[in-house]
């Protein structure tokens, strides 16, 4: 994208203006763009479908915590089939928490934060404030605001939280030995011009309720020697022991083995939508 055209471009993102998807899309992107925050992910895929904002940053999964369900309930959803959104990229991006507080660690009575940091911080929590209360909340940027209202009471966040809501770093890079990692999906509706080769591809699907439907359908991407890289099945709603399926293989859609297996695994489908193929880029 020409520098000319940043001030043009709404990128929106997940969270407040210290979340970590905001330092993801600040990270890829720079300055010089319109970043609105999105409360929610459904809100960021509402507001790109109806042009509200240009792209959409929204996390997919994380290393610890897992799949990030929110988005792919969206990904697989009529609305999204309908639109012509394409995932454009895959980011990787190294989470660093912290512990933000206007206490001292002996003094905190609560730890607030979102399901994923709890889980990848559990052990040092249980081992630094064993009788601490524990709150999930909807984001880390929600625990900051929280933590921020209460003297007593921390969260697990970014840096630049603890910069917004005015809060002490009681703790640097809460690790729990292993790394951290999310990924996002940069989402547009129409293709960006890009020099990174595509890596992967994106296809949602739904399958005739009986067995052996899967089987089938995998075998198809099995046989063209195709690798997987995700698979999510998603309940469909009002049909009780249905589901919509998300996958990710290696490989470009335009290349003819891709190509070929797609025409099958369509057949084989009651239902797909090849959503895009996309680089995944790592960064720093």
């Amino acid at each position: 994208m020409s520098s000319s055209m940043n001030k043009k471009i709404r990128i929106g993102y997940f969270g407040s203006k210290d979340s970590f998807t905001y330092l993801a899309a600040l990270n890829r992107f720079g300055e010089g763009y319109l970043y609105k925050p999105e409360p929610l992910i459904s809100k960021a895929f509402e507001d790109i479908v109806s042009n509200v904002i240009d792209i959409a940053v929204v996390p997919i999964e994380n290393s610890t915590g897992g799949t990030i369900y929110d988005t792919v309930d969206e990904l697989v959803s009529d609305r999204f089939s309908k639109s012509n959104i394409q995932i454009q990229e895959e980011l990787y991006f190294q989470i660093i928490l912290n512990l933000i507080s206007r206490s001292s660690l002996p003094k905190i009575q609560k730890v607030y934060s979102h399901p994923f940091p709890i889980h990848f911080c559990r052990e040092w929590l249980e081992k630094n404030l064993p009788t601490a209360q524990i709150i999930k909340v909807d984001s880390t940027s929600e625990a900051a605001k929280l933590a921020s209202k209460e003297k007593t009471s921390a969260a697990l966040a970014s840096a630049e939280a603890a910069k917004t809501y005015g809060l002490n770093l009681i703790v640097r890079n809460i690790s729990g030995g292993e790394p951290n990692v999310t990924h996002f999906f940069v989402l547009t509706k129409s293709p960006v011009a890009s020099k990174q080769k595509k890596q992967k591809t994106a296809v949602a699907f739904s399958l005739q309720h009986k067995p052996g439907t899967l089987y089938a359908a995998l075998g198809v991407l099995a046989k063209a020697n195709i690798n997987l890289t995700r698979i999510i099945s998603r309940p469909l709603r009002g049909k009780v022991g249905e589901y919509r399926f998300f996958i990710e293989f290696e490989g470009d859609v335009d290349e003819p083995r891709a190509k070929k297996a797609l025409t099958k695994l369509e057949k084989k489908t009651i239902w797909m939508n090849t959503i895009s193929s996309y680089p995944s880029i790592k960064l720093q």
